[in-house]
C-alpha cells in the first residue's frame, strides 16, 4: 500500500462524514485560517465570528490565538504577561 492510500484509508475509516463546528472552529485556529489581512476590526469580527463555537476556551487561550493570527508586528504591540503581574 502506498502513502497515499494509506493517509485515504486512515481518512475513510476516522473522519467522520460531517464534522460539528466546533471541530472546524479549532482546525481554522489551529491551521492559521484566521489571520489578519486587513484592519484590526475586521480581525477582532473574524476571530470572534470563529471562537464563539469552541466550547470552553479560557481567555488565556483566546489571548494566545487571537495574538497569533495578529500580523508580527501587532504580535510585538500585544506582548500579554499571563501571570498578571504586568
Amino acid at each position: 500500500i502506498s502513502l497515499a492510500g494509506l493517509m485515504q484509508a486512515f481518512k475513510n475509516h476516522f473522519a467522520p462524514k460531517v464534522r460539528e463546528r466546533e471541530s472546524l472552529a479549532r482546525d481554522e485556529l489551529y491551521n492559521d485560517k484566521v489571520k489578519m489581512t486587513g484592519t484590526v476590526a475586521a480581525y477582532l469580527a473574524k476571530f470572534n465570528q470563529v471562537s464563539r463555537y469552541i466550547v470552553g476556551m479560557t481567555e488565556k487561550d483566546k489571548i494566545h490565538w487571537f495574538r497569533r493570527g495578529l500580523t508580527p508586528g501587532m504580535q510585538i504591540s500585544c506582548l500579554v504577561d499571563y501571570t498578571g503581574s504586568e
